[in-house]
C-alpha cells in the first residue's frame, strides 16, 4: 500500500512498522478473546479455544480481563512464529496462512479480494457499532 511512498525517512518508516505492529497485536487480541465468532476461520477457532477451556489447556479466564496476560504470551509467540491477523473490515479479520487463502499474493493477502464467507482464513467478530448491526447478527449465527 505505501511502497515507495514513505521515501528515505527512516522515522516515518519506524513509526509506519510499528503501528503495523500494533496493529497485528490488537487484531489477534479481538480474535482470541471474543467468544461469539463466525466465518469459517472464526467457527474453527472458537472450536479450539472452546476445546482447550474444557480439557484444561486453557483456563476458563482465558477470554476474559483476567486472561489478557495469558493471550498477550499466545499472540507474541505466535507473531514470532510468523503468523499475521489482518484486520479486512471493521469485524472481519485474516488469519492469514497461504495454503488456504483465497486471496494471496505470495506471503500477504489482498484484502480488497477477501471473500470472508468462503475463505478458510475469514474470522468475524461480534461489532457493537451501529454499523456492525449486519456483522453482529453473522456472528451470532
Amino acid at each position: 500500500m505505501t511502497d515507495y511512498y514513505v521515501g528515505s525517512d527512516h522515522e516515518l518508516w519506524t513509526l509506519m512498522i510499528e503501528e503495523e505492529e500494533k496493529l497485528f497485536l490488537e487484531s489477534f487480541d479481538k480474535a482470541l478473546r471474543s467468544d461469539h465468532l463466525a466465518g469459517p476461520g472464526g467457527r474453527e477457532l472458537k472450536r479450539k479455544i472452546d476445546e482447550a477451556i474444557a480439557d484444561g489447556r486453557l483456563p476458563q479466564e482465558f477470554r476474559g480481563e483476567a486472561g489478557s496476560h495469558l493471550r498477550k504470551g499466545m499472540i507474541r509467540d505466535l507473531v514470532e512464529a510468523g503468523q499475521r491477523v489482518y484486520p479486512c473490515a471493521a469485524s472481519n479479520y485474516c488469519w492469514f496462512r497461504p495454503e488456504s487463502a483465497l486471496c494471496t499474493q505470495g506471503d500477504y493477502p489482498l484484502l480488497k479480494h477477501c471473500n470472508p464467507g468462503a475463505c478458510a482464513n475469514s474470522i468475524i467478530t461480534r461489532n457493537t457499532s451501529r454499523t456492525g448491526k449486519r456483522s453482529s447478527a453473522i456472528a451470532k449465527a
